[in-house]
């Protein structure tokens, strides 16, 4: 593969109000997917916190609001590339 040292991040946003379509998600991604730098990212979008739970994702990020799914995406691609440049994770 000729990018084998590429990171893909799938972002899913979610209310968190049907954990098992959440999980049924991740492993279809995981299940399909052929990229061996991949991270899976959840965007709490609920008030609550829902999904600070969930284990079988690198991370799960709450926010306090609902951005809804193009906000989670925008908000997980500023958060990354805060990571990567070493910076504060405050967005």
């Amino acid at each position: 593969m000729k990018h084998e040292n590429t990171t893909v991040v799938a972002v899913i946003p979610s209310l968190g109000k049907n954990l098992n379509r959440i999980n049924l998600t991740i492993e279809s991604i995981k299940h399909h997917t052929s990229f061996k730098n991949l991270k899976i990212v959840v965007v709490d979008n609920s008030s609550e916190g829902l999904l600070s739970k969930l284990n079988n994702v690198d991370e799960v990020i709450w926010t306090g609001i609902n951005l809804g799914n193009i906000g989670a995406i925008e908000y997980v691609r500023k958060y990354m590339i805060l990571n990567i440049c070493g910076q504060s994770k405050t967005i």
